[in-house]
């Protein structure tokens, strides 16, 4: 049996994900952004989502490669790291998600933990164009 997806709201069921994402902001149509582009029936509940859906039709690239003499630009944060990566050798720093277990009880960091830097570096190193 194939796997269907739930509307939140009023239970009705879809076969895809996103087509029932898209139902569930039609419940709420004051909160949703609807995409005006002519043959396109996105909607969605998130800022964010919409942004980066309408980059697609208009062709916005906010994310710049930041070695020199390179050209290379995307409308994704995981295009230009791959891209980096691939082509600069680029190895991105680990993500600092640590919480309150991280410290003992004396609020210092545990040994087992690289300490952190000072001060974040200066200037935008991580290509993203800051402008929008």
């Amino acid at each position: 049996m194939p796997k269907t997806y739930a509307c939140s709201i009023c239970n009705q069921a879809f076969p895809k994900f996103a087509d029932c994402k898209a139902h569930e902001a039609m419940h709420s149509p004051e909160n949703a952004y609807f995409c005006t582009w002519g043959g396109c029936n996105f909607v969605t509940l998130h800022k964010a989502s919409f942004h980066y859906h309408t980059d697609v039709h208009t062709g916005e690239q906010h994310f710049i490669c930041p070695h020199d003499g390179c050209n290379y630009r995307t409308h994704t944060s995981s295009n230009i790291t791959q891209h980096r990566k691939k082509e600069h050798g680029y190895v991105p720093q680990p993500c600092n998600r640590r919480g309150p277990s991280a410290t003992n009880s004396s609020g210092a960091q545990s040994s087992s933990q690289p300490p952190l830097p000072a001060e974040p570096p200066s200037g935008n190193q991580s290509g993203i164009d800051m402008t929008r």
